[in-house]
């Protein structure tokens, strides 16, 4: 149950590797890239 970068949660009901395929095939290799967060510094 992965949220999506624009806060939408999808539901999926299966094993790791098939939501992944299914989150590619959804929003393409660009869309389906994990989201880099910067840094936190002081």
């Amino acid at each position: 149950m992965p949220c999506e970068g624009d806060s939408k949660w999808v539901f999926y009901d299966g094993q790791y590797q098939e939501c992944e395929a299914d989150k590619r095939k959804r929003l393409g290799e660009e869309g389906a890239k994990p989201i880099r967060y910067k840094p936190i510094s002081r």
